[in-house]
């Protein structure tokens, strides 16, 4: 039976971490959080808290894990289901700026790591991450935080910037030019304001 953390026992552990943080060697806060039994289940479990400053603490637990660009790092963070919760407070108007800036630092980390090239080889690999979260629903929910007027400025350029690295070819197509990418439009702006029209809805 799995306990749910609490928010006395989080503080301590954001209260180790964050002081391991402070080494010299980055590795060893993020081994510490990626090989402590339980301990990022228990930290995925708190994106789902009621208390939005938990929820925060747990997103920069998140984004300083994936922060290294280390293969091995994202792997083992991805064996948890860190997109369910992602896909909630991106959905969730209410939730707090610092949420969603973690959030998309994070998915540019994993994103980022995905980018790299493989050992016997100079050229981009096809980023496989892009395309298994493209499948959650990823997309979507970006583009209606795009879409949200409560988010602020450099919220919104971050998500613009992450579609348009690495989700372009997965946004809507236009629909009264069969379904092709027309080519005059040279930003992914046009083709995001075009959902606000829409109403966001898919």
């Amino acid at each position: 039976m799995i306990v749910a953390p609490t928010y006395e026992n989080y503080q301590k552990t954001a209260i180790q971490y964050s002081s391991s943080w402070n080494n010299d060697d980055k590795n060893s806060p993020v081994n510490a959080v990626l090989t402590e039994p339980n301990l990022m289940e228990s930290i995925v479990a708190l994106l789902w808290d009621n208390d939005m400053k938990v929820v925060k603490e747990a997103c920069w637990v998140l984004s300083n894990s994936t922060s290294l660009h280390n293969p091995g790092h994202i792997q083992i963070i991805l064996q948890h289901d860190i997109i369910s919760p992602f896909l909630y407070h991106l959905l969730n108007s209410a939730s707090l700026h610092e949420i969603f800036n973690k959030l998309i630092d994070t998915l540019v980390n994993i994103l980022s790591v995905g980018d790299l090239s493989g050992p016997n080889s100079s050229q981009i690999l096809a980023n496989e991450y892009a395309k298994k979260l493209a499948l959650t629903g990823i997309v979507e929910a970006l583009i209606i935080t795009w879409n949200n007027s409560a988010i602020n400025d450099v919220v919104k350029e971050k998500v613009r910037g992450l579609l348009e690295r690495w989700f372009y070819g997965y946004l809507p197509r236009n629909e009264q030019n069969g379904g092709e990418i027309e080519e005059n439009i040279a930003s992914i702006e046009e083709r995001v304001s075009r959902l606000t029209i829409m109403g966001g809805i898919f």
